[in-house]
């Protein structure tokens, strides 16, 4: 099943006791409503005869499974409601999830059916918090290429004309501090995440969509001085003015000398473009910073988007028959240039988007390797935890054709095991294969293990009129299963587990009358009593658990071993001897 929907009801007025009762009543409504065709009965339902719609996988949390049918297809669906009190805070999670369910624009169900659960279950609480809708994302993803389209067709539309009636210099005569410091503002990080347009104008394409909108009505004002009794009294010290009052006496002397509206875009533009391109901001706005939408919100915006769009592409044909200037076809190549560059991106979005294909460039194959070796790093701490006597450094990342991952000490004798990654085979071409090995050496051994990635591969089907995936872009989960199991049975064989050895061989010591390798008080680091007394398992005091050495002594009258640090001058007796002593 895929989740499609998920939304959380806040501060419930409903009893923990009556959920099951209410969320029954919530999928009957919405059989009675058309939005169910036949509900699904597991088979521990039909043997006991249970006839109700939900299911109780466990205490507060239900699920409903049914078929939705239309025009002879069916489409398998479940919506899973699970209730809890966080905080003294009750809420109810809803999710609606689809085992074979398409989304599509045009398919309004989903829609329909995520509102009716609202509307039936809103009453009775305090909050809806929405966390994840593909059906609203879908909608959104349609637009957002158009959208990119229209913002781009302005960008041109203003460098066309300014560059052609006032030069290439325009942005330097004409354009507010307010938009230039904005732009100054990104330079650096427009040109640092893009190298290869560091020596092309950037300027309209580093603004804001609202910027654009200012330059096209944009105002240029010059003072046109006249007398003013107030100001000559203040320059004659014969009253006082604050400066924001002088500002204003001046500012109304101010007329308009060039109107860019009247004078150029006016030209190519209905008079209805400037509020119709504000609507336009408004709804690319709410799209681009992830808002949800409906389909009436979807059917608005994008009537908003035709009649913008229209409005360019005619303007921009009506400035094809004006004569070019040289300016002009400068600016007008630099700006083609940025154009093709970010079509070409939205291309392979649009490709990966249909196709359900990721095509990565090197960078981004690197930045998988990367997740999943940190995650290899992760997982063999979690599986080495009870090896105190192995310590796990921290993951570095990569940074190089070749580099160390991270280190893995034996706290026994200090020996290191060093992990080291190295890239044989960077290839982001479609469906290449990329190979990085992932080296483990202990001294002289070595374990290796090649990790594969595929990268996606993408082909235009002329019959269906659309992109389809020829290679799915993975990463080998076998070769990293390999190298999780091969790098714990290296480790293990490099770095004996002395706990284990003297724990397996412990009852055949006992049985046979020997004495226990182990002295009877606990490591001073680990606290287990796994010191050793017996140098065939490692060194005399040394812990077989964490490797730590502690100081022992031999009691040399009842020969047993104790905490402390022997006196060479001797002889050394234990606490309880010592006892003995006291008391004869």
């Amino acid at each position: 099943m895929v989740n499609m929907v998920n939304f959380l009801m806040i501060n419930g007025n409903i009893q923990p006791v009556d959920m099951f009762g209410y969320i029954e009543n919530v999928v009957t409504e919405l059989q009675k409503k058309g939005l169910i065709t036949k509900i699904e009965y597991s088979p521990a339902q039909c043997d006991f005869g249970d006839d109700s719609c939900l299911i109780e996988v466990e205490d507060t949390f239900y699920v409903a499974n049914f078929i939705y049918s239309k025009d002879d297809k069916e489409n398998h669906w479940q919506i899973a409601f699970e209730y809890g009190t966080y905080n003294s805070c009750s809420q109810l999670q809803i999710k609606i999830l689809s085992a074979d369910y398409e989304l599509n624009v045009a398919d309004n169900y989903l829609e329909q059916l995520k509102f009716a659960i609202k509307l039936l279950v809103k009453p009775n609480w305090e909050k809806i918090i929405w966390l994840m809708d593909k059906d609203s994302e879908q909608l959104s993803i349609a637009l957002y290429p158009r959208i990119y389209r229209v913002e781009n067709l302005a960008r041109q539309l203003i460098s066309e004309i300014m560059t052609k009636e006032y030069g290439f210099e325009w942005w330097d005569t004409y354009v507010p501090l307010t938009i230039k410091n904005k732009h100054m503002g990104r330079l650096g990080g427009y040109k640092s995440i893009t190298p290869g347009f560091a020596n092309v104008d950037e300027r309209l394409m580093s603004i804001d969509i609202g910027d654009l909108n200012s330059i096209i009505t944009l105002k240029e004002k010059k003072w046109n001085p006249a007398f003013i009794p107030e100001i000559s009294s203040f320059l004659n010290e014969q009253s006082d003015m604050k400066l924001e009052r002088m500002k204003t006496l001046l500012s109304a002397q101010m007329i308009v000398s060039i109107d860019l509206w009247v004078e150029q875009f006016s030209k190519y533009l209905s008079e209805d473009f400037i509020k119709d391109f504000k609507t336009f901001e408004l709804n690319r706005n709410h799209i681009v910073h992830n808002k949800l939408i409906d389909r009436s919100a979807y059917g608005s915006i994008s009537n908003s988007i035709s009649t913008v769009e229209a409005e360019l592409i005619k303007a921009l044909a009506k400035i094809e028959q004006v004569v070019v200037s040289k300016e002009q076809r400068e600016a007008r190549e630099q700006q083609r240039a940025i154009e093709q560059e970010e079509m070409e991106v939205a291309l392979k979005d649009i490709m990966e988007s249909e196709a359900g294909v990721k095509i990565r460039n090197s960078q981004e194959i690197i930045e998988v390797y990367e997740e999943q070796l940190f995650i290899f790093h992760s997982e063999l701490q979690e599986y080495l935890r009870f090896r105190n006597d192995l310590e796990i450094g921290e993951y570095k990342s990569i940074e190089n054709d070749t580099g160390i991952l991270f280190e893995i000490r034996y706290k026994v004798n200090d020996e290191s095991a060093i992990v080291s990654y190295s890239i044989e085979c960077m290839d982001d071409s479609q469906g290449s294969e990329s190979v990085v090995a992932v080296n483990i050496m202990v001294g002289e051994n070595v374990f290796s293990k090649d990790i594969a990635y595929t990268n996606g591969e993408i082909s235009f089907n002329s019959h269906q009129s659309c992109y389809m995936p020829e290679t799915q872009d993975s990463i080998s989960m076998e070769d990293l299963s390999a190298l999780k199991e091969g790098a714990v049975d290296f480790l293990n064989e490099q770095f004996e587990n002395l706990r284990e050895k003297v724990d397996s061989e412990m009852f055949s010591i006992i049985k046979d009358g020997g004495s226990s390798p182990l002295a009877e008080f606990s490591c001073w680091e680990c606290g287990e009593e796994y010191i050793c007394i017996d140098e065939n398992y490692g060194a005399l005091g040394q812990c077989l658990n964490c490797g730590e050495m502690n100081d022992i002594c031999f009691c040399d009258r009842c020969e047993s071993y104790f905490e402390g640090t022997a006196d060479e001058d001797g002889p050394n007796f234990c606490e309880n001897c010592l006892e003995d002593f006291n008391k004869e």
